[in-house]
């Protein structure tokens, strides 16, 4: 009688072991589930880079109705487009969002353009001075 109490005891001990694991391993097992699935949404979540840019400066020789020419310092012309995504800036610092109208032969103008060089679409151009009132001086 007393070794059927002991094996009984023991089988009860071993029942009771198995279900507190069991129940340890479904908890850290859920766990280890929403921490894979935040690491998932975090990695979803990032940002692309931005594009990079490629920049000119020169002076405005001629302006037609979708792109201009510009001269830079090192004697080469450019054609330069514009569309209705490109940001027109005028003046001095960040400058004033202007029309396109703006752009004018004779303005000193700094493009920004994408970073492949087969697109001259200006992402921003900043028209900084008129060389003409340079010139008056």
């Amino acid at each position: 009688m007393k070794n059927k109490k002991q094996l009984i005891i023991i089988c009860l001990f071993t029942i009771i072991v198995f279900i507190v694991l069991l129940v340890v391993y479904s908890r850290y097992n859920s766990r280890s589930v929403e921490f894979f699935e935040k690491e998932v949404i975090e990695q979803e979540t990032k940002f692309p880079k931005p594009p990079e840019e490629r920049y000119l400066s020169g002076v405005i020789k001629s302006v037609g109705e979708e792109s201009f020419i510009i001269y830079s310092k090192d004697g080469r012309e450019m054609e330069i487009f514009f569309n209705d995504e490109t940001e027109i800036l005028q003046g001095e610092g960040k400058g004033e969002k202007v029309s396109r109208e703006a752009i004018q032969p004779d303005w000193h103008a700094a493009c920004f353009l994408p970073r492949d060089k087969d697109n001259n679409t200006a992402l921003i151009v900043h028209l900084t001075t008129s060389v003409a009132l340079n010139n008056k001086k």
